[in-house]
């Protein structure tokens, strides 16, 4: 892997085209604030609210391009495109707008903002300077009239966001856990344990879970993770048996918990909110039938560049040589979602890295070249 730019070369030679989707939010009224406030007063509220943008951003995929004045300027994308960037970004707006609610109720600050979101065609320029293209030039000017008396997420590329999305505004997962009991999820928690029953439904806001089962000689096979706008312990609370899998919180996050029989009722009153879960469950029979095939088409090694791809692709974040795995994950873990021995899974890991490319950091894993890691899954 080379590590400069060759003689007689230029930045502008390194430059690609990518689509991005990007996101611009601003507080309504920072003008007046400024005004009305001493800067020594201020700055500690600004910072709460550059922390809760940028924490929104990142735990959605995204990374923060700037800070403008009171404005956050982030893209999702970069490094790494998913189909569903333009989601993950209203999915951060979404997340940003709830907990500046939970700031402006601790604060002596109105907090009011506005975010704007669009999708197009960036120029990445290879030695980091800023990102040129629409996409960046008009995120400031979505907003058009500003609003002062609510906060609003504008989606260029769907005005009207379908309502059966999980953690949007007026959708049907939102209306089945409205003023259900917010829970905050410490790192280890158990929200079900295999074989247990119970009467409750869970939706994650934010965090991440794993989903796993215990064998009878004690080996742990991963059967997944869940993140934000995911449902838990639903088919239980559907059929009234006992639960399948044990769920573990691998990073802590809040949720709101809701009884077995509202949520039951919820399904029968709301057409739209069986569609989000039926469109969950099938999402999950077919992750079941590509690891079955997996099993079948792969060695070790290549089952593990398979989960690295994906966890790269899901958690990764920029990272000065390459994608950072921000999971915790560990190979004890990743044995058990590849379906084989901690000792087979360092060995692969010990290939891969021999081959440059992954690097192992002391919490983390860096994938160094994930073109590179999807050609061994193939």
């Amino acid at each position: 892997m080379g590590c400069g730019v060759p003689l007689g070369a230029t930045a502008s030679s390194r430059e690609v085209r990518k689509t991005v989707t990007a996101l611009f939010c601003d507080l309504v009224e920072s003008t007046t604030l400024g005004e009305t406030h001493d800067p020594e007063v201020l700055r500690p509220f600004l910072e709460q609210y550059f922390a809760v943008a940028r924490g929104a951003v990142e735990r959605h995929g995204g990374r923060v391009e700037k800070f403008i004045g009171d404005a956050v300027s982030a893209v999702f994308g970069l490094p790494v495109a998913h189909e569903d960037d333009a989601l993950r970004a209203v999915r951060a707006a979404v997340e940003i707008q709830v907990r500046l609610v939970e700031l402006a109720a601790g604060s002596a600050f109105p907090v009011a903002v506005r975010i704007g979101i669009t999708t197009g065609e960036v120029l990445v320029p290879g030695d980091g300077t800023p990102l040129i293209g629409d996409a960046t030039r008009t995120m400031p000017g979505l907003f058009g009239v500003p609003d002062p008396d609510y906060a609003r997420v504008v989606a260029t590329d769907h005005p009207e966001p379908p309502t059966d999305e999980p953690d949007l505004p007026g959708g049907p997962l939102n209306a089945a856990f409205g003023g259900g009991r917010r829970q905050h999820l410490r790192l280890g928690t158990i929200l079900f344990t295999e074989g247990d029953a119970s009467n409750r439904v869970v939706l994650l806001v934010s965090g991440r879970v794993k989903v796993s089962s215990v064998s009878e000689d004690g080996r742990e096979t991963i059967l997944g993770f869940r993140g934000a706008g995911d449902v838990l312990g639903e088919l239980a609370a559907i059929d009234g048996k006992d639960h399948l899998a044990t769920v573990t919180v691998v990073q802590e996050g809040e949720a709101l918990v809701i009884p077995g029989e509202r949520f039951v009722a919820a399904l029968a009153e709301q057409p739209g909110l069986a569609l989000v879960l039926l469109r969950s469950i099938v999402g999950r029979l077919r992750d079941a039938d590509r690891k079955r095939a997996e099993f079948t088409a792969l060695d070790v090694v290549g089952r593990v560049a398979h989960r690295l791809v994906e966890l790269a692709e899901r958690y990764g974040e920029p990272a000065e040589d390459g994608i950072r795995i921000t999971l915790l994950i560990s190979q004890r873990e990743l044995a058990g979602w590849v379906g084989s021995s901690r000792e087979a899974v360092n060995k692969a890991l010990r290939q891969l890295e021999h081959r440059r490319l992954i690097a192992a950091e002391r919490r983390h894993l860096v994938v160094l070249d994930l073109d590179g890691l999807r050609g061994r899954v193939s």
